[in-house]
This record gives C-alpha cells, sequence and structure tokens, in this order.
C-alpha cells in the first residue's frame, strides 16, 4: 500500500505535526526508504521499512508495539475513568504524575 501510494503521490497525504499541533503538508519523500511506519489498530506496530536489492517491494523489520490497541486502550480507560473519549483521555493523563505508577 505504502508503494502504490508514493508512486501516486496523493495530495496532502503526508505532513509534519508543528509544535503548536497544526499539521503542515509536505512533499513525499525521495527516495522513500528507509522509513519508520506506525500502524494503530487492534494492536501497535512500529516497523522498519528498507528498499530490496531489486527495488521492488520493501522488507521491514518489526521494531516493537504491542498487543494492546486503541479500542482497547479506549475501553480500559473507559471502566476504570470517567473519560468517554479519547480526548477524556488525553486530559487526564496531562493531569496525571507518572513518578506515582510502577
Amino acid at each position: 500500500g505504502l508503494t502504490f501510494l508514493h508512486e501516486h503521490k496523493p495530495d496532502k497525504e503526508v505532513f509534519k505535526i508543528q509544535p503548536d499541533g497544526t499539521q503542515e503538508f509536505v512533499d513525499w519523500p525521495d527516495p522513500l526508504y528507509p522509513c519508520i511506519v506506525v500502524n494503530i489498530g487492534s494492536g501497535v506496530s512500529v516497523l522498519k521499512l528498507d528498499a530490496s536489492e531489486d527495488g521492488k517491494e520493501p522488507y521491514f523489520t518489526r521494531l516493537g508495539g504491542t498487543a494492546t490497541g486503541g479500542a482497547a486502550f479506549l475501553g480500559l480507560v473507559r471502566m476504570m475513568t470517567r473519560a468517554k473519549t479519547y480526548p477524556d483521555c488525553l486530559a487526564l493523563a496531562q493531569k496525571g504524575d507518572a513518578t506515582k505508577v510502577n
């Protein structure tokens, strides 16, 4: 999928998040590889993609991740706190103190 997108270079698909939280759209990088892809779904995977020797298909190395994805996270937070939405979770996290968690 990423190779297909890179070949067709659709507008407004690649962006940077600025310090103030706004998005700045940028051009597709060339060459595309190496790059890091983070996939968030039923779990989270962090992958490093590299170009293959033949240049056709990239190969990847899994750098890490978790088995708990966004839906499981939000479900647990809903059960344990008053938060109902992801922004609610972020607001609670900003008030928390990570030094008091073991």
